[in-house]
């Protein structure tokens, strides 16, 4: 018997970008496991930490999480996400209080809808590796 760890793990859910992930984590379903997990152990304290310095109005710290999360959201197949991310972090630099809000708003809003679908693939890699767990 293979071992699952390394064996190819197919993600199927469509509000995730499959083909990003299957060629980020390839046969290494393990790792796309850890990532996951930590995604959803982690991704509403940094949420809250952006709000917060969307709120304050800090833009520099708002550059500072905006990129943090960028990269986090991307490891979950997130991209158009990421790429919404990008442009706030590139409005940060502008200072526009408008288009800040409206780009926190937009993500803030399809981070959310997106736990669902990453709970999902964490559950399928989950019964992947550990099938009697």
């Amino acid at each position: 018997m293979e071992n699952p760890k390394s064996t190819p793990f197919l993600f199927l859910n469509k509000d995730l970008d499959i083909a990003f992930l299957q060629q980020l984590y390839k046969d290494e379903p393990l790792y796309a496991f850890d990532m996951f997990e930590g995604f959803m152990q982690e991704i509403g304290q940094r949420m809250a930490d952006l709000s917060a310095a969307v709120t304050a109005g800090d833009w520099k710290k708002t550059q500072y999480h905006v990129h943090q999360i960028k990269s986090f959201i991307g490891i979950v197949g997130l991209t158009k996400v990421q790429d919404k991310a990008q442009q706030l972090e590139s409005c940060c630099s502008s200072g526009n209080r408008e288009m800040i809000l409206l780009l926190f708003r937009e993500i803030n809003l399809a981070v959310r809808k997106s736990m669902t679908p990453v709970k999902q693939e964490l559950e399928r890699l989950r019964e992947f590796l550990y099938p009697q767990a």
